[in-house]
């Protein structure tokens, strides 16, 4: 986590002495999300179902673009950082997972007064779910998913 942090503000602060052109900005950004949304589905001896897992998750990343005045566009990568669950129907097994997001976007930012701006506009991108399922034993499966 500190190297993490650390890699972020050096670069952060790389973009910015290199940034001397008006209108470029960057920035860190962080994400929190209440309730992950993650489904598991398994097959155990015949027995096969869903298992959903709700747990709250933090993430930080980082946000660079030009803005015009009016308006602006930007790129960002956020990684939200992992959370784990003992499964539901067994609790010798733990869930890990971890997301990548990469996102492009663009935004009407009229100014509302001399320092602040409204931001609205349309955005999307890439993520990656990466999923780890651990057993007491010590035996382990992962998965990754794209979307």
């Amino acid at each position: 986590m500190k190297n993490f942090a650390l890699k972020i503000s050096l670069v952060a602060s790389m973009v910015y002495s290199f940034a001397l052109a008006d209108g470029l900005f960057t920035g860190i950004e962080s994400d929190y999300s209440f309730q992950s949304n993650l489904k598991v589905k398994y097959n155990n001896a015949g027995d096969t179902g869903i298992i959903k897992y709700k747990k709250a998750q933090a993430g930080i990343g980082l946000k660079a673009g030009y803005d015009f005045d009016r308006y602006r566009v930007y790129s960002s990568y956020i990684y939200d950082f992992q959370a784990s669950k003992d499964m539901s129907y067994d609790p010798d097994y733990t869930v890990k997972w971890l997301t990548h997001k990469f996102i492009l976007g663009a935004d009407y930012t009229p100014s509302i007064t001399d320092n602040f701006k409204l931001a609205v506009g349309p955005y999307g991108g890439y993520s990656r779910l990466k999923v780890k399922i651990n057993d007491i034993t010590g035996y382990s499966d992962k998965d990754s998913k794209n979307g």
